[in-house]
């Protein structure tokens, strides 16, 4: 991760992703509401400048020091690992152009991580990049990209998630747009 950091803290830049939808998520704007909110992997801010002011609380979290710096939030959360643990938890987590900077061995972890940062009722709201492994989109730039079938995503959330809503975008590089609740576990008497 320590790779990924180092990249980032030079290229979370939004005029380097300029071929993507700012705000993919339009018919989920009333999940910000009132919310606890934790944006993991902000970038610049371009999903943070259109909903911030929805939420109660907005807190963000990212690999990548230099990032964090760029906030003002109350609330922001260095991820050193996948097994950092804050001191919240949210009522929403969401990512944007994310998903595919986790490496597939790293995809169970990532999603755990996800839920163990929680409310027992929250949800994830996120994308799945566009991506043609033909070719060969986000390889090659050092920070270990990952082609992710939807059947791969699906089958990473299932452990800890619920899908509530599913959707393809596919245009500006957005692919898939999930929405997705903790899957509640219950002890057994």
């Amino acid at each position: 991760m320590k790779a990924r950091s180092e990249f980032w803290d030079n290229n979370y830049l939004a005029a380097q992703q300029s071929d993507s939808l700012a705000v993919p998520f339009e018919k989920h704007m009333d999940l910000f509401k009132g919310k606890r909110v934790l944006e993991v992997g902000p970038g610049e801010g371009r999903q943070f400048d259109a909903v911030v002011n929805l939420a109660d609380e907005y807190s963000v979290a990212d690999i990548s020091a230099k990032v964090l710096d760029h906030y003002l939030c109350a609330h922001k959360f260095l991820i050193k690992n996948y097994d950092d643990r804050f001191d919240q938890q949210f009522d929403l987590i969401h990512f944007w152009y994310v998903l595919h900077h986790v490496k597939r061995d790293e995809l169970n972890l990532f999603f755990k991580f996800l839920s163990d940062h929680l409310t027992r009722t929250g949800s994830i709201l996120f994308n799945t990049p566009q991506l043609d492994p033909d070719r060969n989109d986000y390889g090659g730039d050092g920070i270990q990209t990952t082609w992710l079938d939807l059947e791969d995503i699906q089958g990473a959330l299932d452990q800890n998630f619920v899908i509530m809503d599913i959707e393809n975008i596919n245009r500006n590089a957005t692919g898939w747009v999930i929405w997705a609740g903790k899957r509640i576990k219950f002890r057994e008497v």
